[in-house]
């Protein structure tokens, strides 16, 4: 009996982390998207759309996530993520749009290893960076432009 209580309880304690990662994830992604609104709205763009680049593209919708079907990541959709802005006129200049993208850890993109699918294979989170790009471009430049810049 003490060696499963011993266990349950050292389990109940990884739980305790597990609520308080999910917390903290909140918060951070909270800042993030309040950034991004104060940042857009300084400018007086209007939200269009989303994007994330980091998860499975064939799956946006997760109301039926299959078990063993989805990387994890899929349902972090902010480690990497664009937000895409309505165009507007500035001066001279029309159909001016806005992309914020957010890299919340490079350490996928900064990882030596070609394979690059479990955490522990990603850069060190010391040498990694977070990063927030502010885009401002014209018409007849497409986004994948920018991309990997």
């Amino acid at each position: 009996m003490g060696h499963s209580n011993q266990i349950a309880k050292q389990f109940d304690e990884v739980l305790k982390d597990v609520r308080s990662s999910y917390r903290f994830l909140y918060q951070y992604q909270k800042r993030l998207m309040d950034l991004v609104a104060f940042i857009s709205n300084h400018w007086g763009f209007l939200f269009a759309n989303g994007e994330s680049h980091f998860h499975n593209n064939a799956h946006k919708s997760f109301s039926n996530i299959e078990p063993g079907d989805h990387w994890a990541w899929n349902s972090l959709q902010l480690y990497h993520y664009n937000f895409v802005h309505k165009s507007k006129t500035i001066g001279k200049w029309e159909k001016v749009m806005l992309m914020i993208n957010t890299v919340s850890d490079t350490g996928f993109y900064d990882s030596q290893d070609q394979v690059k699918t479990r955490v522990q294979d990603f850069a060190p989170v010391e040498e990694s960076k977070t990063q927030l790009h502010i885009i401002l471009k014209t018409q007849g430049i497409g986004w994948r432009n920018y991309m990997d810049k």
